[in-house]
């Protein structure tokens, strides 16, 4: 009787459709891979950004190194300069010196006694 009564229960109920099934499962799909699209193209804009910002920055960097350098040898150059009109004054200073041995030797060789 019990199967019976299950059987007659079972007519009233509709038959199983599993497309309401597959029909959701493609909907929920569809909309995670608009998301994660979405997601993706929201990182790859910032992935984009961070790249620009990163190559401006390594610009900017290299920009001032240059002109540290640039500075740099500017000061070397001037030292440079100092430096040779040092040595310059040294050189006739020395120059002078000799003239003066020189001079001063043959005064003094011309007072000596022949032999």
């Amino acid at each position: 009787m019990a199967d019976r009564e299950t059987k007659e229960i079972l007519a009233h109920v509709p038959p199983f459709d599993d497309s309401v099934v597959y029909d959701e499962y493609r909907h929920v799909m569809v909309h995670y891979q608009e998301e994660q699209r979405q997601l993706y193209a929201e990182f790859k804009a910032f992935a984009d950004d961070a790249l620009a910002w990163s190559k401006a920055a390594a610009q900017f960097d290299n920009m001032r190194s240059r002109k540290r350098l640039k500075t740099r040898l500017e000061w070397v150059r001037a030292k440079q300069g100092e430096i040779e009109g040092v040595r310059a004054e040294v050189v006739s200073c020395i120059d002078a010196v000799r003239s003066a041995i020189m001079i001063l030797g043959s005064a003094s060789l011309g007072d000596e006694p022949a032999e």
